[in-house]
């Protein structure tokens, strides 16, 4: 065909793709709880701790959102294996969960977790060797696909794609996350994210750009004290503002995409700036310590254009960083009104 034939024939018309619903400010500022619960019937009618706890935090820390994570798990970090953990709930109690959740008055968050099944497994720790990178993915997705396929049937509002997998994120191809958010978008029309770690916040991966995903999440553990010191209330407020609003806010207009920091938790400890990420320590117990970091977290995010929302670990059974009957629900409970903003 000439050139000029091929400027005057008739184009092949483009496929309109299916529009996706983002729902992003149909909810307001997200203000979350995280409650992990770890067993087969987790979340289920039998989880009776977990069923009778929801009216518990929505009274005491008025809560809107509740995350609810869920454990996948492989057996070496270079494994292809992955597949529901044992401590995950089945797919029939997360149902029960969500539905009690939404009976309560909650909006849910679906977070995936992945473990490797040795000592200090974690999900950064996951390298399938290139050869196998496609069908570790596959895998992954036949694994989350029944719990995707639930939260859409059951109206779950928010869903994470995969949570902190620092290697896979940045050495994976590009493609193979694409067709995973593709493959999720494919069922799920809710607000989607991908929860990156904290530390690798400063060199996001390319793929983040994906106009299918809502938000980008981050679990935010990072460190205010480079020693086990106990730090001010107006020292820590500065501190959040300077070593952790600053790149958060970097990263949200780097990727045109408002942040929700879906996982920060601080323990009731005098150090409870220092090696955040750990949940136990050898300091002495400070319910103030620990309601002081919340209060500065919330201090910097509530009004910040580019956070939609929080989720705090965690309420109950999660060592120090536990919140139930502590100070810091007080202080979730005083911003989640707005009465803190109104008396600032």
């Amino acid at each position: 065909m000439t050139k000029r034939a091929a400027a005057t024939a008739t184009p092949t018309p483009t496929p309109t793709p299916t529009p996706i619903p983002k729902p992003v400010e149909q909810y307001g500022f997200q203000k979350g709880i995280v409650y992990p619960s770890w067993s087969r019937s987790a979340y289920g009618l039998n989880d009776r701790r977990w069923q009778e706890s929801l009216q518990e935090i929505r009274r005491s820390t008025a809560a809107e959102w509740l995350e609810m994570p869920v454990l996948f798990s492989q057996s070496t970090p270079d494994a292809v294996d992955i597949g529901v953990d044992q401590a995950a709930p089945s797919v029939a109690s997360f149902i029960a969960g969500v539905r009690k959740a939404h009976e309560v008055g909650f909006k849910v968050f679906l977070a995936p977790l992945l473990t490797v099944r040795q000592p200090g497994g974690w999900a950064a720790l996951v390298m399938p060797t290139p050869e196998r990178q496609q069908l570790w993915f596959d895998r992954y997705w036949q694994a989350l696909r029944p719990y995707v396929e639930a939260a859409e049937a059951n109206g779950v509002e928010q869903l994470a794609l995969a949570t902190e997998m620092e290697w896979l994120q940045s050495n994976a191809p590009v493609a193979l996350w694409r067709q995973l958010i593709g493959r999720v978008r494919s069922i799920y029309t809710g607000n989607l994210t991908y929860d990156i770690n904290w530390s690798t916040i400063d060199q996001p991966p390319a793929w983040l750009d994906d106009p299918r995903l809502t938000f980008i999440g981050v679990s935010e553990y990072i460190s205010l004290a480079d020693a086990p010191v106990r730090l001010d209330a107006q020292t820590m407020i500065v501190l959040w503002r300077e070593q952790i609003k600053t790149r958060l806010d970097q990263l949200a207009e780097e990727l045109n995409r408002r942040i929700v920091i879906s996982e920060i938790g601080y323990r009731n400890s005098a150090d409870a700036l220092y090696q955040v990420w750990s949940p136990t320590s050898s300091a002495p117990a400070d319910p103030q310590q620990q309601a002081d970091a919340y209060n500065a977290a919330l201090t910097n995010v509530m009004t910040d254009k580019h956070i939609a929302g929080i989720f705090f670990w965690g309420w109950d059974s999660v060592a120090r960083f536990s919140i139930r009957g502590q100070k810091a629900a007080e202080v979730l409970r005083r911003w989640y009104t707005g009465s803190q903003i109104r008396g600032s």
